[in-house]
């Protein structure tokens, strides 16, 4: 077996009898803060002419334009001329015999650059995220209340910084700071503010955005889902309930005297005498109860800043000349704010200077990232992977940086029979790491109710805290392993209508506020929306005219779980009560991706086997972490391994494997359950690359199904609204036309809504409601 090692094109002589061994384990890949890629130890290469050119005599400081050690290089290794792996290597040192370079100490890294280097410390406030920049006004936030804007990617959902409740009396028309009624009753005064509402981004641009700033492409296995694609996270950075509009500089016309010549917001003053300046603020009619920010620059740095309520401001200072400097105004405003400046100045010996702007307008736009909670980018991405139990993995041939569930990915590997290469003579089978409690944990809570259940419980809502325990029922001899994310849950409140004996309203919302019912602040959210069908109990909108308008259509709530019908997705780790249907929550981020790979790990059965091997060159360069290995007839996967380039002889560090269903042709879930609205539900399927399908009737016919598309190896069906009233169901069989292996997924659609007259008939799967 030749191996060689190449750093950009040029080819890197070797020891004969240097030792190689490139690692690889699963444990990296399923942890973003770790090397998430395949590397060795450090390993010499001769200070030969060649690697002197190719390193650039590093060892002599004193050269110009030298080798930069500081960074990584691209590289290969090729294995009989085949290209292995492509990659990184990083120069640690040289080694100097006799005043004579003798060797460079080098490690190769794969492809990945690891995302903690790649994204540093950089927050999420420094991603692109300028396109979904919109009006703050109250068209808009009515528009996000009721369905979304830019494609749904912006939504307002009902999360407020005051406590709302449903009260149909007429003569209840609350509305004030912490407190309002927002049932439609008649009333004039009372309902949603529009002003209290802040966005929330869909979870996928946010993704795009870091794609583009660090020239990165995530796959699309688990990214492109629609458990992923529709959740959400909350935008509002503050305690206060004001957004965070820009700066904006004022814009003077031409100035009186020629020495001070305003261009692009900033003048310079003149630098030969004493001067008396003078700044006026005048708020145009309307907005003479405007709070701003009113900031003097100097040189580019902020000399003054004054926040301001009233009428106008009136600002002065002595400039005692000296070095020409350059000055400038800015006025910042959290809201819609026009007003007009006025300049002075006053020479000594020579005049009285006057210079007046036109009317400024501060727009009341919603910059996306200056209202983003303030969360590290890789903090972000490493509570995503902890939630779902990703893993990544470059793809060596495309650039492609591929994410997948765990459990998707071990589907998709190969079984290699390796029994006729191992070394029988002996073998270590070793009790491996065990824990004997894993806990599931987001932020500690800060709003109202959920600071309430956990002081009830014991722990935060969607917290798990998961005891592992031997056959006698006593806790495993292990230690504690924490899943923090970085992420708060909010306990929703489904609202009650108070004049009518507690019946439900179809509108839950979340209270920002804290156990003194104060605004809260509190870390990154993550929900789903759901559009729900507001009803017959009404609410109501206030608009930025003082308008009241009577909401009658739909509503965006927000939601712990995809749907509220038999959900099969959530945001929560442990099972809780869904606020909505106050029914239990099954389906939770552990049961749907951690729970099977814990089983594996911690079965009364599991052992952690060593073998070594000599593996033919055709499976060594083909072998994933994913594959599973078969050794007589036993099955095993793989959590590291080591591969001697220049022996050829591999290291495993293997478990045995209790679930061998790979290489298959399986769906990320065999039945979907939706609502009665139209909408788009998806599952991946691994080795989806040509297939073909028939879709089923199932007695409910098959053309309320629009449409079955991929994308990749996401399937998506288009699923039309069901006005029937009653559930209805069919099946979809998928072949594999390379391997003839099928698949069936299931379809239910719950019934919808029927009205006769003035009263609603609401049909779930086997009750009958009857509302006003």
């Amino acid at each position: 077996m030749i191996v060689s090692l190449y750093i950009g094109s040029d080819k890197l002589d070797l020891f004969k009898d240097e030792t190689i061994e490139l690692n690889s384990s699963v444990q990296d890949v399923n942890d973003i803060t770790k090397n998430t890629t395949d590397f060795t130890q450090n390993f010499s290469v001769p200070a030969s002419e060649i690697n002197n050119t190719i390193f650039k005599h590093y060892y002599d400081a004193t050269l110009d334009n030298g080798f930069d050690a500081r960074t990584k290089v691209d590289g290969s290794i090729k294995v009989d001329g085949l290209t292995y792996k492509y990659g990184k290597f990083r120069l640690s040192s040289v080694k100097v015999k006799q005043g004579k370079a003798s060797s460079y100490s080098i490690v190769f890294f794969g492809n990945l650059v690891s995302l903690v280097d790649l994204v540093k410390t950089d927050e999420l406030s420094s991603l692109d995220l300028s396109a979904y920049n919109h009006e703050y006004s109250s068209a808009n936030v009515l528009t996000g209340l009721q369905s979304g804007l830019f494609s749904n990617k912006i939504v307002y959902p009902l999360f407020a910084k005051k406590q709302y409740y449903y009260n149909s009396d007429v003569n209840d028309n609350v509305n004030v700071s912490n407190l309002a009624n927002i049932a439609f009753n008649g009333g004039t005064t009372n309902g949603i503010l529009w002003s209290d509402l802040r966005p929330s981004i869909a979870l996928l641009p946010i993704i795009e955005a870091i794609e583009t700033k660090y020239n990165i492409v995530f796959s699309r296995d688990f990214f492109g889902r629609e458990e992923f694609t529709k959740l959400y996270l909350w935008i509002n950075e503050k305690t206060e309930k004001a957004i965070n509009g820009g700066e904006f500089r004022t814009v003077f016309n031409a100035t009186d005297d020629p020495r001070f010549n305003l261009v692009d917001n900033e003048g310079t003053y003149p630098s030969d005498t004493y001067n008396k300046t003078t700044v006026y603020i005048y708020p145009e009619a309307g907005y003479e109860n405007t709070i701003y920010t009113f900031k003097k620059y100097n040189n580019g740095e902020v000399q003054v800043q004054s926040t301001q309520t009233g009428n106008k401001l009136h600002y002065d200072w002595d400039y005692p000349g000296g070095d020409p400097n350059t000055i400038a105004f800015a006025i910042e405003c959290n809201t819609s704010f026009k007003y007009t400046a006025v300049f002075t100045m006053e020479i000594p010996h020579e005049g009285f200077y006057v210079t007046t702007s036109g009317v400024n307008i501060i727009g009341s736009d919603f910059y996306i990232t200056n209202n983003l909670p303030k969360l590290k980018i890789i903090d972000f991405l490493k509570g995503l992977f902890n939630m779902f139990k990703l893993i990544v993995i470059q793809d060596n041939y495309n650039g492609t940086i591929y994410v997948n569930t765990l459990k998707d990915y071990y589907a998709a590997g190969k079984v290699y029979n390796i029994t006729e290469y191992v070394n029988h003579n002996s073998h270590d089978i070793q009790r491996g790491e065990l824990l004997s409690e894993i806990i599931y944990k987001f932020e500690d809570p800060t709003t109202i109710l959920n600071t309430q259940f956990k002081k009830n419980v014991g722990q935060g809502y969607g917290d798990e805290q998961l005891k592992l325990e031997g056959e006698n029922g006593k806790p495993l001899d292990g230690g504690t392993q924490d899943y923090k994310v970085p992420f708060e849950q909010i306990v929703y409140e489904r609202l009650l209508d108070i004049n009518d004996n507690n019946a439900d309203t179809n509108i839950m919302y979340g209270a920002i506020i804290d156990e003194e019912t104060e605004p809260a602040n509190p870390k990154p959210h993550i929900h789903y929306v759901a559009n729900n069908q507001i009803g017959a109990k009404t609410i109501s909108f206030i608009n930025d005219s003082g308008t009241e308008i009577e909401l009658t259509s739909t509503i965006n709530v927000p939601s712990h779980t995809l749907g509220f019908e038999s959900p099969q997705f959530s945001t929560v780790f442990g099972k809780e009560i869904n606020e909505y249907s106050r029914e239990i929550i099954n389906n939770t981020l552990f049961s749907n991706y951690h729970k099977d790979y814990i089983t594996s790990i911690f079965n009364f059965k599991r052992r952690t086997f060593k073998y070594e091997a000599f593996l033919p060159l055709r499976v060594a360069l083909k072998l994933q972490l994913n594959d599973v290995l078969q050794i007589h007839n036993q099955y095993f996967r793989i959590n590291k391994l080591k591969w001697n380039l220049i022996t050829g002889k591999t290291s495993f560090e293997l478990i045995n494997s209790f679930d061998n269903t790979i290489n298959g042709f399986s769906a990320s879930r065999s039945n979907i359950i939706t609502d009665a609205s139209a909408k788009v539900e998806s599952i991946f399927v691994t080795n989806l690359v040509n297939y073909s399908f028939i879709v089923n009737d199932l007695g409910d016919g098959t053309t309320w199904l629009n449409s079955v598309t991929n994308v990749g190896a996401n399937i998506y069906f288009d699923i039309a609204e069901n006005t029937t009233g009653v559930p209805r169901s069919l099946s979809v069989t998928f072949t594999n036309t390379d391997t003839l292996q099928e698949l069936t997924i299931t379809i239910t659609q719950n019934g919808g809504t029927i009205t006769f007259g003035s009263t609603t008939i609401l049909w779930g799967n086997t009750t009958i409601t009857f509302n006003n």
